[in-house]
Formats: C-alpha cells, sequence, structure tokens
C-alpha cells in the first residue's frame, strides 16, 4: 500500500527521509483494509505536532489490528488530548469530522450540493458508480480515476462522456489504488467499502472540511494529480 505520510514519495517535506516507509515509498498490505485513522484522517501525520507521525496509527493512516500490536485497535484511546471545544458532555473525544452510516440518500444530498472542480477516487467502477456521478449536475470539472472497470462498463463510459463532456476518466495501472474519495477545493469525503447488496444502502461517509483537513487537502490532490498523469484516459 502507499504510504501515506509522504504520498509514495519516501520523502518528508525539506528532502527528510521519511520514517515511516524508510524511504521506500510503500508499506506492507497487511492494513489496507483497516479502518481509516480518525485523528489523523488517514494522513498519517500528526495533528498537532508538524512533521511528527500520527502517534495512534503511527504514520499508517489506517488503525492498528491485532497482527500489529497483540491487541485490538483499542490503541485508539491513547490519541493526543484534545481540546475542549473537541469533547462531547462525558468528557470523550468527540471524532474531528462528521460520520454518517450507509444512506442513499446523505450520499445523494453530498453529491448534489457540490460546486465547481471536483476530484473522485473509486478504486472500482461500476454502473451504479456512474450513476451516482450524474448527481454532480452542478459541477464545472469532474475527474474520475479508477483502477478496475467493468468490462459492461466502458462502453457506458463513452456514452457517458459524448453525453456530458464536462467529465474525464482515466484508470490508473499501476500499484492498486485503496481509497474511495470525493474531493472539493474545501472539504474531502471519504466513502467505506460498499455495502450495496439490494437492501438500498450505500457506503459509509466520513465527511472533512478544510478547518479540520488543514494541508491534507492539498497533499491527496496532489497525491491525486501524480496518479492522474500516469493514468489511460477512459471514453
Amino acid at each position: 500500500m502507499l504510504c501515506i505520510p509522504c504520498l509514495g514519495t519516501g520523502e518528508f517535506p525539506g528532502k527528510r527521509t521519511c520514517r515511516r516507509c524508510a524511504g521506500q515509498g510503500d508499506l506492507p498490505d497487511t492494513r489496507l483494509n483497516n479502518p481509516m485513522c480518525p485523528y489523523c484522517i488517514g494522513k498519517g501525520r500528526d495533528r498537532f505536532r508538524k512533521g511528527q507521525l500520527c502517534s495512534v496509527c503511527d504514520g499508517w493512516g489506517r488503525l492498528p489490528g491485532k497482527e500489529d500490536t497483540g491487541h485490538t485497535v483499542d490503541k485508539v484511546h491513547a490519541a493526543p488530548k484534545q481540546s475542549v471545544a473537541e469533547t462531547n458532555e462525558s468528557g470523550d473525544p468527540d471524532p474531528p469530522y462528521d460520520r454518517h452510516p450507509g444512506n442513499p440518500n446523505q450520499l445523494e444530498d453530498v453529491l448534489r450540493s457540490m460546486v465547481g472542480d471536483v476530484e473522485v477516487c473509486d478504486p472500482s467502477l461500476a454502473t451504479s458508480s456512474l450513476d451516482r456521478l450524474r448527481l454532480l449536475d452542478r459541477c464545472d470539472l469532474i475527474r474520475v480515476l479508477t483502477h478496475d472497470v467493468d468490462a459492461n462498463v466502458l462502453p457506458r463510459i463513452r456514452e457517458f462522456t459524448r453525453e456530458l463532456p464536462r467529465f474525464l476518466f482515466r484508470r490508473y495501472g499501476g500499484r492498486e489504488i485503496s481509497d474511495r474519495y470525493v474531493l472539493t477545493t474545501t472539504e474531502i469525503f471519504f466513502l467505506g467499502p460498499s455495502t450495496e447488496d439490494g437492501n438500498g444502502r450505500s457506503p459509509t461517509l466520513i465527511r472533512v472540511p478544510v478547518d479540520v483537513a488543514g494541508e491534507m487537502i492539498q497533499d491527496v490532490r496532489v497525491g491525486f494529480d501524480r496518479l492522474w498523469r500516469a493514468g489511460d484516459r477512459l471514453g
């Protein structure tokens, strides 16, 4: 899996070797399917100490599991203490983002509200993905990056882009993309694994505004642009 703190470059700012991957740019796939770390918001860097790895996930961007620590993901309780504004009435820290379970209306409302340029990263592009993308009807330019595309979806992409030329699709054939997200200039929306099984449910939605994400939005966009340039055009 891609080393998140250095975005696969092997370097931290200032030409320093990334301490998480030791300059390799890659990490083992042992945490690939683990939940995103809520304290660094998947970034792998400490939110309060610039230049330091997240003390909860140790820079992985995903929570540890039994194979990593010898115990469950309870390590999350060792997170840095948050301010009073970030705690609930019981004194426990609230997550620094909005998390919504698989509610199709929630996701559809979010997509309909988006404006401007948008980047979409979806590891597996299916027919349902194209149907949801149509909801971005208020946006200007929409770039969609994927890794796996169903054979029956390819002809639909051609029809889709002819009808809606503001959409651009590319497939990145390198290392597999694992995260699903929608990126705007002010927010990033992480989508959990799809739970669609005929019951109308949608992926879990994690909404991270710019005042929480900070420079993470720019970092994610840099990584997206790098994969986009290396991708092959679809449609």
